[in-house]
């Protein structure tokens, strides 16, 4: 089973999605899947992960660990990481100290550049998306308005031209927005991909190029945001971001997101009406367990966190029949 990785570098991320593949695993059964890393160099990388919320110690297993739900986990980690290279260089560094796989090496500086001001940011992006030689993965955690859409569409055109790909995680809302889908159209010739999702929680680009930025909010007079370049920290974004990215939902054509079948039409229709699980499960001889997982179903292709914001979504998007 180690034999596929002997002599191979073995990154934070790497062993993040080993834990992610397994139940429960300890360090002695990691270090004999990555026989290139001593067991001492494994226990660090783990013990990273720990500090970074990434994984927790099992519950079933003394000894090993286990990976949360990587959505959830999604957030808590970048929290984390914000915090730290926002907040306390020094408390960062020791941080990837702490997560460097390479046996005897220490890094000297977080490798993060901190950026202030509107201006700054918008040319830092530009820097890291000309760059960029294979990709681009976007994280939005609101709607873009038409305006700055528009001109993304001018901006980003001449690098798909490239031959680059694009990935752009949107907030759950985007499926109502007619800007959104003008924008999806205008790249639908290249490869170019929206989906949605419910965690966005900051706005995060990331490259092949080993680098990110990660904005802290451009609502602030004076927005800031970290190009960071430490490829321990580049890697658990990116295999964060494409756990996010396989559990997001496509962006659906412009008016539709998604056709109801008969049985989750009845369903949604009776809890807008306000009727009770019970009342329901007794109408229609569904379990009250098939009915919250209707329920959740619906809300995550919506993005509702409530029945009633799933009713108000749902009217919105005209799953409800008018009166």
């Amino acid at each position: 089973m180690g034999d596929e990785h002997e002599g191979t570098h073995v990154s934070a991320g790497a062993v993040y999605k080993a834990i992610l593949g397994a139940n429960s695993v300890s360090v002695p059964e990691l270090t004999e899947q990555y026989r290139s890393v001593e067991p001492t160099d494994m226990a660090t990388i783990v013990d990273g992960l720990l500090e970074l919320g990434l994984v927790r110690p099992s519950l079933t297993q003394p000894g090993a660990v286990r990976a949360p739900d990587p959505e959830a986990t999604f957030i808590r980690a970048l929290t984390a990481v914000i915090a730290r290279l926002q907040n306390d260089a020094s408390v960062l560094t020791e941080a990837v100290a702490q997560l460097n796989p390479a046996s005897g090496h220490h890094l000297q500086s977080p490798n993060v550049e901190h950026l202030v001001g509107r201006d700054s940011i918008i040319s830092a992006i530009a820097g890291l998306t000309a760059r960029a030689r294979m990709f681009v993965h976007n994280v939005l955690p609101t709607v873009p308005t038409a305006e700055v859409l528009a001109s993304a569409v001018s901006e980003d055109i001449p690098m798909l031209e490239r031959g680059l790909q694009q990935l752009s995680i949107y907030p759950a809302d985007a499926a109502e927005a007619p800007q959104v889908h003008r924008y999806s159209q205008a790249t639908s010739a290249y490869d170019a991909e929206i989906r949605t999702h419910v965690f966005t929680p900051a706005r995060i680009i990331m490259t092949d190029r080993g680098e990110a930025i990660i904005v802290d909010s451009y609502q602030h007079e004076s927005p800031t945001a970290v190009h960071v370049t430490n490829p321990i920290i580049v890697d658990l974004l990116a295999s964060l971001f494409n756990h996010v990215w396989d559990g997001a939902q496509p962006l659906p054509r412009e008016g539709e997101t998604g056709v109801l079948t008969p049985r989750e039409a009845h369903v949604l229709q009776r809890f807008s009406m306000g009727d009770t699980y019970d009342g329901i499960s007794h109408a229609t001889g569904l379990s009250k367990r098939t009915l919250r997982r209707i329920i959740a179903d619906l809300s995550d292709r919506c993005g509702a966190r409530s029945l009633f914001e799933l009713a108000v979504r749902a009217e919105r998007l005209g799953w409800l029949p008018h009166p």
